[in-house]
């Protein structure tokens, strides 16, 4: 079982037990002193357990801990972007790890949804944005798509988290409603691109 905890030498770390007192242990130590790392937004992907933690005092950074290596890993801890931070609870899909998360690319901090080891280029966190709206979310029947200032037409493309295209429409109204009856359950990517070639990615899900 893994669990953040607090002791009064390390603060709140990362903790794991068998069930017995003997295995009952610490098994982080990423800040100074007393002030604890805070680990939490717990995932097993890969057979490692991945976590959100403090480091450093640099944000909550990505980390994971090898429990047949006992090798602890941190992400994006380089230095120079030290503004890197997981915001939000973190999925395992398709082999694949996803998180939300704000990163420091050459002194401009910028939301998005990151694969582990890289950005996913074509999401961006924030799925209600000024450009596109999408819902209901989850959607059972019918996804109704609302564009403002865009020109049309609106090249359309459902995306599969794995970055399939699922389903490609062109939109000519500012409000449409897209047949999605026929997806599987889960989340999906919406991609709007006007004919001047802006480009607005928002999420979705399917119930």
């Amino acid at each position: 079982m893994w669990f953040s905890a607090f002791d009064d030498a390390h603060g709140r770390e990362l903790w794991c037990s068998d069930g017995t007192a003997a295995g009952t242990v610490r098994v982080t130590d990423l800040t100074d002193a007393n002030v604890g790392s805070t680990p939490d937004k717990f995932v097993i992907h890969d057979n490692k357990l991945f976590f959100s933690a403090y480091y450093s005092f640099e944000g909550k950074q990505l980390h994971s801990y090898d429990s047949q290596t006992n090798t602890l890993t941190t992400y994006w801890s380089d230095g120079d972007n030290d503004q890197a931070c997981c915001t939000g609870n973190m999925f395992s899909v398709l082999n694949d790890l996803y998180l939300p998360g704000n990163y420091d690319f050459n002194d401009i901090v910028r939301d998005e949804l990151y694969k582990l080891g890289s950005t996913i280029n074509l999401v961006e966190v924030n799925h209600f944005n000024d450009l596109v709206q999408v819902f209901p979310s989850p959607a059972r029947e019918l996804l109704h798509v609302v564009t403002q200032q865009l020109q049309y037409p609106i090249v359309t493309k459902l995306i599969s988290v794995n970055g399939q295209t699922i389903k490609e429409i062109q939109i000519k109204n500012p409000q449409t409603s897209i047949d999605v009856q026929g997806f599987s359950a889960g989340i999906y990517f919406i991609q709007c691109k006007d004919a001047a070639g802006k480009t607005q990615t928002t999420r979705w899900i399917k119930e």
